[in-house]
């Protein structure tokens, strides 16, 4: 009998790692057209499957992007076909992400097993990334952008987690996070060479974001917290400073650039435009309406003058780079309070276990700011969860949320069972 149960929970925790593995190699060399209904469908399919395990606070957690996913719909019906499906497509993703994340955690699978996958999975990426290097070591003289523009850099976000992991695993009490068959100096060798040259200025402010919060200074305010943010700010400040405006192509002038290109304002000049586009939205030319509920999915955004981007002509386009001008976009001021409520009720369930006593509620808490931190900050630089990006950080951010709520619940049944058995 206990070996029929043995390997029914065998099988269990292998469907769940085979469908973990799927949708992080899916989402990171598959087109957006392809993969985004793909996962949708895949998460459609296990909600039927186990539409009586589905959790309220699952539910409650994605409430908010339901909403989103109202308020596109109500004005939607004029436009054409194709851009609303590609829009309604945007807005059930991390819904679905996020319910697969709930899925997998929904079984007996180790929180630590499941993030040395993660570091598995994130060192497969970078050894593919580097391969691309070693077959061509010309690309190495190339300029920053043309290298970017080249070079296929998959499972990014997943090398930022698995070098922070990696290099704070001692920290955050995990031995053996790396395979035996890649001793970790060599695997974070590898890690930190790939996350080096993807030349990636976001993928630096993550990684910091990552660092801050598993070393849980988000969790206590203190003069050294403030003095390093002080620092970091300046230093932006200086590079500003120091670089050229007529400096481009360089890891220095592309920071130096960011603040700039991430502003949501009408600008005038072409250059500006050029320069500037992830900002660049008519909101408030809109009417009230518009500005209260947006303008619904399959809108476009009229530019007023022709754009090239990426090598081609636009007069009008369907998504923007700035995730929260996207958002506002299409759903208005009430798509950002879904999204702000959203967030709230994440971070909600990180500051009830930030000064836990339980090392594994803690640790998946400052996990948690940490992902949470970086949807914030990647809907700003490059659409993020509103627009198919980020699937590692969506679906870990289910997976924390269930193995949190799981943890205080078998917490709980202990206490009682103190109590009751005197």
């Amino acid at each position: 009998m206990n070996n029929q149960v043995n390997e029914i929970n065998q099988s269990v925790l292998t469907s769940r790692f085979i469908v973990f593995y799927f949708v992080m190699l899916a989402s990171n060399f598959l087109t957006p057209n392809l993969f985004s209904p793909i996962i949708i469908m895949l998460a459609l399919f296990l909600f039927g499957v186990f539409i009586k395990k589905i959790k309220k606070s699952y539910v409650r957690i994605v409430l908010p992007l339901m909403g989103v996913f109202c308020l596109g719909l109500i004005t939607s019906l004029s436009y054409r076909i194709w851009d609303i499906e590609r829009d309604i497509t945007f807005a059930l993703y991390p819904i679905s992400l996020i319910y697969i994340g709930f899925w997998i955690a929904d079984s007996k699978i180790d929180w630590i097993v499941f993030l040395k996958n993660i570091v598995f999975l994130g060192l497969i990426f970078s050894i593919y990334h580097l391969s691309q290097f070693i077959l061509n070591p010309n690309l190495l003289s190339y300029k920053i952008d043309d290298v970017r523009q080249i070079v296929n850099n998959p499972g990014g976000n997943l090398i930022i987690i698995s070098l922070v992991l990696g290099l704070l695993q001692y920290r955050i009490g995990i031995t053996d996070l790396f395979p035996k068959f890649i001793p970790r100096y060599l695997g974070l060798s590898l890690l930190l060479l790939s996350f080096i040259l993807s030349f990636s200025r976001t993928g630096l402010l993550m990684s910091i974001l990552l660092i801050i919060s598993l070393l849980g200074l988000v969790n206590r305010i203190n003069w050294k917290m403030i003095i390093t943010l002080v620092l970091i700010v300046i230093s932006f400040f200086i590079i500003i400073q120091i670089t050229p405006t007529d400096e481009v192509g360089t890891f220095r002038s592309k920071i130096s650039n960011t603040f700039r290109e991430l502003a949501i304002s009408d600008y005038q000049d072409m250059g500006d435009i050029n320069l500037n586009y992830r900002g660049f939205v008519t909101f408030q030319s809109s009417s009230l309406k518009q500005q209260i509920l947006g303008n619904g999915f399959g809108s476009l955004l009229d530019l007023g003058v022709t754009l090239n981007l990426a090598g081609i002509d636009y007069q009008a386009i369907p998504v923007l780079h700035n995730g929260y001008a996207y958002i506002l976009l299409k759903t208005g001021l009430l798509g950002i309070l879904c999204y702000f409520i959203f967030y709230l009720k994440v971070l909600k369930y990180a500051f009830t276990c930030k000064d836990s006593i339980n090392e594994e509620r803690l640790l998946l808490s400052r996990l948690l700011f940490g992902i949470t931190f970086c949807l914030i900050i990647y809907m700003i630089a490059v659409g993020g969860m509103s627009q198919l990006y980020c699937s590692e950080y969506v679906l870990l951010l289910g997976f924390i949320i269930r193995k949190i709520e799981k943890n205080q619940i078998l917490n709980i049944d202990i206490d009682n069972d103190k109590y009751s058995h005197p």
